[in-house]
C-alpha cells in the first residue's frame, strides 16, 4: 500500500486501509456549541457508522470534535470530513439558527501506527471532557465503540469490556460541558495547526 498526499493548506497524508485521528473545531466566530447542538453533531457522525465507515471513538466538546475512525472500501477520509461537516453546519444554521461559517476551514488528521498509537488515541478521546471540566462524572457526548475489525464481536455482545454508551461515565446523561466549559482551544491537547473547516 502507498502512500498518498491530500493537500488543503495542509498536507493530509492517505493510505488505504488505515484508521485515522482526526480534529476540527468551531470558528472562533461562533459561540460554544448547547447541548442540544451537540446532540446534533454527534448524531451526524454516526448517520453511516458501519456502512461508509467504521467508527472507534469519538467526543463532541464545546467548541471541537475529536474522532477515531477507518473510513470502508472507496471511502476517502476527506469525504468523510467534508460530509459531516457540512451536513451539521447546515443543521446547524437551519435548526438552530448559526448565523456564518460554523466550521474553521482546516481540520487535523493523522495516520495511526499500531494498537499502542490507536490505545493512546482513544484514551485521549475518553479523557477529553475530564481534562476540560475537571471533576465531571459522565458526558453524553462521548462514545468508545469497537477497535478496528472488531465491529460483529462488539455488537454481538462479546466486545463487553469497551465503554460505549452507558454506565462507566463517558455514555449517560451529562454532569458538565454544556455550553459553559473553559475557554477555547483551554488546554485539551487539540490545538496546532490542525484547527476545523467550514463546513463547505
Amino acid at each position: 500500500m502507498a502512500f498518498r498526499r491530500y493537500r488543503r493548506h495542509l498536507p493530509h497524508w492517505r493510505l488505504d486501509g488505515a484508521t485515522y485521528w482526526v480534529t476540527w473545531c468551531l470558528h472562533r466566530c461562533q459561540r460554544d456549541l448547547s447541548p442540544t447542538e451537540r446532540d446534533l453533531v454527534a448524531a451526524v457522525l454516526r448517520h453511516f457508522e458501519g456502512r461508509r465507515f467504521e467508527l472507534h471513538a469519538f467526543v463532541v466538546m464545546n467548541d471541537h470534535v475529536h474522532l477515531v475512525v477507518t473510513p470502508g472500501p472507496g471511502q476517502a477520509l476527506e469525504g468523510l470530513i467534508h460530509s459531516w461537516k457540512s451536513f451539521s453546519a447546515w443543521k446547524l444554521q437551519r435548526i438552530c439558527g448559526r448565523v456564518g461559517v460554523v466550521w474553521l476551514e482546516e481540520y487535523y488528521d493523522h495516520i495511526i501506527r499500531g494498537r499502542a498509537e490507536l490505545e493512546q488515541k482513544v484514551a485521549y478521546v475518553a479523557r477529553n471532557p475530564a481534562r476540560r471540566w475537571p471533576g465531571i462524572v459522565s458526558y453524553r457526548w462521548l462514545r468508545i465503540g469497537p477497535p478496528p475489525g472488531m465491529t460483529e464481536v462488539w455488537n454481538n455482545g462479546d466486545g463487553h469490556g469497551g465503554p460505549s454508551n452507558g454506565g462507566d461515565g463517558h455514555g449517560g446523561p451529562s454532569n458538565g460541558g454544556d455550553g459553559h466549559g473553559g475557554s477555547s482551544n483551554g488546554g485539551d491537547g487539540h490545538g496546532g495547526s490542525s484547527n476545523g473547516g467550514d463546513g463547505h
